[in-house]
């Protein structure tokens, strides 16, 4: 194919591949297209870079002013239609062709900055619906562990008064409440034997910060800790005591026992206000 020729043709293929060339040009350039492979090659190329147009643009809609200076420079050169090269004759078409280009680019930007925002806001109603789930699960786990080891506070109590309970010695003792707790009352079941006791208590009044229960064995002499406790809402609380090492001559005889209130830790002697108490006969 002669040069001469190609060179012709070649003018038009960028205003081809913008659809902006008349249809008989159109034509003529096809009919060479489809016999020379070297403009076939350059057309593909016109083509995919024309077709990447809309993707090489930012987001960004075009002001009113920008629009009235093209469509004024587009009617321009419809007036003047210069003759002196042939690839002017589709100016006109192919500002005309960029106009529309320009809408549909705004056009798609637009719905293009819709679908990230849709999906930035279905992502943060994903992650916050995650977030909560994730709150739910720890808080049923959470309290699944609490009455998992309330359960097995109760099975060792249950078993602990069981084995008391069947002792030949078994002794049960009435306690109540001092002036400062009334309405408070407990009993204490005990063993030698299993050298085992238990307490229960009823509507001791609330603790204050930093304090806690503590349950007294009254001996003759001295008055040993038999161990710490909490309550719940309605003053209600219990506690196991076991493998009590007492030395009897030191201590003397055992009287009775207490239940008072004292400070939080480590206690080593009976300060506190005394709340329950019972006495052996």
């Amino acid at each position: 194919m002669p040069m001469v020729e190609c060179e012709g043709f070649r003018e038009d293929i960028d205003a081809w591949a913008l659809g902006a060339l008349e249809a008989d040009e159109a034509s003529q350039l096809e009919r060479h297209l489809a016999a020379c492979d070297e403009c076939s090659r350059l057309a593909e190329g016109a083509r995919e870079a024309a077709g990447s147009l809309a993707l090489a643009v930012p987001l960004q809609a075009a002001s009113s002013s920008l629009k009235a200076k093209v469509m004024a420079g587009a009617a321009v050169l419809a007036e003047e239609r210069p003759q002196r090269r042939r690839g002017w004759r589709y100016w006109p078409a192919a500002a005309a062709a960029g106009i529309a280009l320009g809408a549909g680019l705004v056009a798609w930007g637009a719905y293009m900055q819709t679908e990230v925002n849709d999906l930035r806001d279905e992502n943060a109603r994903i992650e916050a619906g995650a977030t909560e789930q994730s709150e739910r699960l720890a808080t049923a786990s959470s309290r699944i562990v609490q009455m998992t080891a309330a359960r097995r506070e109760d099975l060792l109590a249950a078993d602990a008064v069981t084995e008391i309970v069947t002792q030949d010695d078994v002794a049960r003792l009435a306690m109540s409440g001092t002036s400062a707790a009334p309405e408070a009352t407990g009993r204490y079941v005990w063993s030698r034997t299993a050298e085992m006791g238990a307490l229960v208590v009823r509507g001791l009044p609330p603790l204050t910060e930093g304090t806690r229960y503590c349950l007294w064995l009254v001996y003759e002499h001295d008055w040993v800790l038999g161990g710490q406790f909490d309550v719940d809402a309605d003053g209600d609380g219990r506690l196991i005591v076991t493998d009590l090492e007492i030395d009897a001559d030191e201590t003397g005889r055992l009287e009775g026992f207490a239940v008072s209130v004292e400070p939080a830790g480590e206690v080593t002697k009976h300060t506190g206000e005394t709340v329950l108490r019972a006495t052996l006969d």
